[in-house]
């Protein structure tokens, strides 16, 4: 015999089995004789025969998943024992089932209600003399004020003239907001590698999508803006603002292919490593990866198309700034050297 609240009247009341259920439409919760009122319990005591629980079974079976026979007879059993033990322990296992199940979901949605697009947040700059740092197929740092990663292992099948570093090249970059933080160091490093010219269009919260408004840039776009800058190198750093990239790489290389001679792309991936700083969800650096996947598969199918692979650089160590995504001093230097290389190993 104890008080208990009452879940209805709030006053303060003694029930034989302590319930705070009893009197409220939950009642059947607690009461097992209102939940099987068909059950015999007979008189207290141990039953004459043990049934074994249905939910000790070697697989670990869940309780929705016993057969009802066996969930009856085992209750009946227990309940004669002790007619409130039990179900109230099994009450209490749903109830906590349920609460673990609320709070995954609450998780779960908070996680997915990260922000999807990039170019609202300013790229951060850090000082202090970062370095930036390979990360190899380990993801473990493999470097740190060493050369840039190498560029991709693809045949060179680019339609380049022969040369020296870019020396002969125009080179035309469209990119979104991690561009506009890397913009001067990416143009520094093409020129100073001998590039004829360098062009760089870009802009923050930037997409691939079919009508080209606002800042977003369209396949018919993209090709018309390569054929004006006559560009024989065309970079392009988008796919962080997510969008139908399952249809877009594929339509923005066709529109390029129109072109007489083509130019040769080098598609920059995306950041799939999440730093413990980031704002940016799992499920974000997720659909990065599925972005990354899709470009791949083009390259691996059109042989003037190049990866420069920002996957395996961005996340580690000084590379982003306080967002966890944009770009450090160190990161934007990461990446103009990341393409330079991509281009250099496209030449042959």
């Amino acid at each position: 015999m104890r008080p208990v609240l009452h879940c209805d009247d709030m006053v303060t009341r003694t029930d034989a089995l302590g319930s705070p259920f009893l009197g409220s439409p939950f009642e059947w919760l607690w009461d097992p004789r209102a939940a099987f009122p068909g059950l015999d319990l007979g008189p207290a005591g141990p039953a004459a025969t043990p049934v074994a629980s249905p939910f000790d079974a070697p697989d670990s079976a869940a309780i929705g998943a016993a057969p009802d026979e066996a969930v009856l007879e085992w209750l009946q059993q227990q309940l004669q024992q002790d007619p409130a033990q039990p179900f109230q322990a099994l009450t209490a296992a749903a109830l906590i089932g349920l609460l673990i199940d609320y709070l995954a979901n609450d998780m779960h949605q908070r996680d997915n209600a990260q922000p999807r697009h990039v170019g609202q947040l300013p790229p951060q700059r850090f000082s202090g003399g970062a370095t930036p740092t390979s990360w190899g197929s380990g993801g473990a740092p493999s470097g740190g004020s060493g050369p840039a990663p190498s560029a991709p292992t693809a045949a060179p099948a680019a339609n380049l003239p022969p040369g020296e570093g870019l020396q002969g090249l125009d080179v035309q970059v469209i990119g979104d907001s991690l561009m506009v933080g890397a913009k001067g160091d990416t143009e520094a490093a093409l020129r100073g590698a001998g590039a004829d010219s360098v062009s760089i269009d870009a802009a923050g919260g930037r997409a691939i999508n079919g009508s080209g408004s606002g800042h977003h840039v369209s396949p018919a776009e993209i090709r018309a803006m390569a054929e004006a800058s006559g560009a024989d190198v065309l970079v392009l750093e988008l796919g962080s603002n997510h969008n139908d990239y399952e249809r877009f790489v594929p339509e923005t290389m066709d529109a390029l292919a129109t072109l007489n001679p083509p130019p040769t792309v080098v598609w920059v991936n995306t950041q799939t490593q999440r730093p413990g700083n980031s704002s940016y969800g799992q499920s974000y650096y997720d659909g990065n990866a599925a972005i990354n996947d899709v470009i791949a598969r083009e390259a691996a199918a059109r042989p003037n198309m190049f990866v420069a692979d920002w996957s395996s650089i961005a996340g580690g160590p000084g590379i982003n700034g306080g967002d966890g995504l944009h770009l450090s001093g160190a990161g934007n230097d990461a990446m103009a050297r990341l393409i330079l290389d991509t281009i250099v190993a496209a030449r042959g």
